[in-house]
């Protein structure tokens, strides 16, 4: 369901970015003139294609239900093109719906989008390899690309699998090419999903009239590199990742960039998005205690006592128009007090926390609030908005105090020489390292240098449990790292003249190509990790190991669902799988929640068994397994080795319940096994074996033999697995 939201809210994303404001249309999607357009108004995209000749594209070219009738219809229209929105949705009474978006370029005719979803129940299981699913993008590709356009464009292979895109998606793309340098943000991609093959999503970005004149000659990387070096200052910091379908997870070290990548123009320059050049981050600094002590309240403070805290950050003396006091949470619970008050006009609201005894919030709104006149100074300059900001965050975070580390950002040009307001930024430290997304902010207004805005985020996902810093990499390596995922190249970029208000010509720039979804460089390994703290380079490689094995099809639709995990990319299919293992696999093949707070005791374990089932790193895995009725305490001997192999008779048994069948594996009646060794299967397993050889997907050696009691392989588990994640059986 959750993937369904994003891609609705991708598509209305879309659809909006199209909706530009173009006044009334006539029937036949031609613009009316407008006597009263000024001269100097840029001339729109002519509409060639009316309304129902989009539709008949739009048929021709897509399989779109006749019960789904008319399409809701719209256009959009700028100085570079016009495109037809045409929007089909199934009958709102009915469970499931469909949904299809198709747009039209309204100048020459070209599908330039499509998506389709639908709101019924999904496959768990995936169909098609990456392989198969390229191939069925590429026919896509051949039937919705105009011919003239394809030698232009290059195919990008990521690498990526079916998990990084909603995980039963893949995503292809194509990029623009012009005098043998790709053109950034133009080109076709084209989404297949994995468990029917069907496309779901096409996009083809093609801009007309650009000229592409190449300079005479072209910085080298090497000199880009040096440019690009100092600007970015990687940090080293702390960063919070969750293990999948958890809250729980950890605090890792990690190096970072300060500041975002720029282009690189053939001078060495650094360049913003608006062409402008960029100008260095002047270094952060620490912030200096406060004269006052800082302690912490015995006992979250009472309502008079955090109102006093209120009321010395606002500078408000009166009496609040509200409070209210909160106590969320379960294992830390957090205590807050919530004050607002209206005077002449203005809304001030604070929040305090009562528990550490500080202001963690306050935000000021005013009907009076505008926008500085033409050629009206700001009587605030930013230096003394800065000083007022620090000074507000040293007397208001008192607990904080020698842990706070100011971010100066550098002047941003002429279209913010007058501001109606500045921001700045403060981040915590941790052993004397930044700590990621525990962020406090402070705008100050310009014209009165009172605070407008003030928040701080402190608090603390999981346990305060903080690595040392000691054994990580330089941070000239891990810029290194940065720069090599992060696959800068030369490239065509279309850069926004703000002054003209209109895109410039593209350049030829030193640009990230984007390939991987990358956010950081793990600081002990060097390795590019994205925002779930997956190592990109192992995630991009398939199985090594796989090629020719009889489960080879299985493991890479699990492996590409994000089900199973890679060793330097080797699956070792061979090797014996382990309980904790299969514990993992199992609950993520069936897309259950892992369940971090299982109470084993509770669910019938005993003493010893809890004790390990509760101190393994797959514990969550095991509770949820447990919890679901695919594991039981039973199942397992007291002092058992969790890191240890499975028979194949007992992981048949698990198979089957997670596949809703317990009840006919607990059938007193027997049903015939096909093996030659049959009697040697358990009692207890003999129902769950026979269900599997029933449904084909387990079968005997050469001798017809299945042998029970021997420890099943990763890869035979694999085979199961997958069956685990497909369509119920009946």
């Amino acid at each position: 369901m959750i993937r369904k939201q994003n891609r609705l809210l991708a598509a209305l994303l879309a659809a909006a970015l199209l909706a530009l404001p173009t006044g009334a249309w006539a029937a036949d999607g031609t613009v009316p003139e407008d006597p009263a357009l000024p001269a100097a108004q840029p001339q729109l995209a002519e509409v060639k294609v009316s309304r129902e000749q989009a539709v008949a594209i739009a048929h021709r070219t897509f399989a779109i239900p006749a019960e789904l009738g008319e399409p809701n219809a719209g256009i959009s229209q700028d100085a570079d093109r016009a495109v037809w929105s045409l929007r089909w949705q199934s009958d709102e009474k009915k469970p499931d719906q469909i949904y299809i978006n198709v747009y039209i370029d309204a100048v020459n005719g070209r599908v330039v989008g499509y998506s389709t979803w639908s709101t019924g129940p999904e496959s768990q299981a995936l169909s098609y390899t990456r392989d198969e699913a390229l191939a069925i993008a590429r026919d896509w590709f051949q039937k919705l690309v105009p011919e003239e356009l394809r030698p232009a464009l290059r195919f990008v292979d990521t690498g990526m699998a079916a998990r990084y895109y909603g995980g039963a998606t893949y995503q292809f793309h194509w990029e623009r090419v012009e005098q043998g340098y790709p053109v950034m943000d133009e080109g076709v991609s084209i989404t297949v999903d994995a468990r029917n093959g069907s496309l779901t999503d096409y996009s083809l970005t093609w801009s007309e009239g650009r000229s592409f004149a190449a300079p005479g000659s072209v910085l080298s990387r090497e000199k880009a590199e040096a440019a690009l070096r100092p600007h970015l200052g990687m940090t080293l910091q702390y960063r919070y990742y969750t293990k999948r379908g958890t809250d729980e997870g950890e605090w890792r070290l990690v190096y970072a960039p300060r500041t975002g990548l720029p282009y690189v123009d053939q001078e060495g320059r650094l360049l913003d998005y608006n062409g402008r050049v960029a100008q260095p981050n002047p270094e952060p600094r620490l912030l200096d205690s406060p004269q006052k002590p800082y302690r912490t309240p015995t006992s979250p403070l009472d309502r008079e006592a955090a109102l006093a805290i209120a009321a010395a950050a606002t500078g408000i003396t009166a009496p609040p128009a509200s409070s209210s006091y909160d106590e969320t949470g379960t294992d830390v619970k957090r205590h807050e007090w919530s004050f607002s008050w209206r005077t002449d006009g203005v809304e001030t609201y604070a929040t305090v926390d009562a528990r550490a005894g500080v202001l963690t919030s306050l935000y000021t709104w005013s009907r009076d609030d505008e926008s500085l006149r033409e050629g009206e100074e700001p009587p605030v300059s930013r230096a003394e908005a800065e000083a007022r900001a620090i000074a507000f965050v040293q007397n208001n975070r008192p607990d904080l105090a020698g842990r706070i580390l100011y971010l100066p950002q550098p002047e941003r040009g002429d279209m913010y020489r007058k501001p109606v307001s500045y921001d700045f930024h403060f981040v915590q430290l941790q052993n004397g390292l930044p700590v990621d997304g525990r962020d406090l902010s402070v705008e100050i207004d310009a014209r009165t240098g009172a605070v407008r805005w003030y928040s701080a985020y402190t608090e603390v996902p999981g346990k305060d449990d903080f690595p040392a810093a000691e054994g990580a990499i330089r941070a000239d390596k891990a810029l290194d790292a940065y720069l090599e995922a992060k696959g800068i190249r030369l490239a065509w970029v279309t850069l926004w003249d703000p002054d003209r208000e209109e895109r410039r010509q593209p350049q030829l720039l030193w640009a990230s190509d984007d390939v991987l979804p990358l956010s950081a460089i793990d600081a002990r390994t060097g390795a590019p990790l994205d925002w779930e703290g997956r190592d990109l380079i192992a995630a991009a490689r398939r199985p090594t190991d796989i090629a020719g094995h009889f489960a080879e099809r299985e493991i890479e639709l699990l492996w590409s669902r994000g089900v199973l995990e890679l060793e330097d990319g080797r699956f070792r299919p061979d090797e014996l799988a382990t309980a904790a293992e299969l514990a993992r696999w199992i609950v993520l093949a069936k897309g259950i929640q892992p369940y971090p707070a299982a109470d084993f005791r509770g669910m019938g374990a005993g003493s010893a068994l809890a004790l390990q089932l509760e101190a393994s790193k797959d514990s969550p895995y095991f509770g949820a397994a447990f919890r679901a009725g695919i594991m039981r305490p039973e199942d397992f001997t007291e002092g058992v080795d969790l890191n240890g192999p499975v028979s194949r008779e007992l992981f048949a048994l698990w198979a089957v319940r997670a596949m809703a069948y317990t009840r006919v594996a607990e059938m007193e009646a027997r049903i015939a096994l096909p093996f030659a060794d049959a009697e040697q299967v358990g009692a207890k397993y003999h129902n769950a074996v026979a269900l599997l050889a029933g449904f084909g997907i387990i079968s005997g050696d050469a001798e017809n033999r299945y042998h029970p009691q021997a420890e099943i392989t990763r890869g035979a588990a694999a085979q199961i697995l997958y069956a685990v994640s497909a369509e119920p059986r009946y």
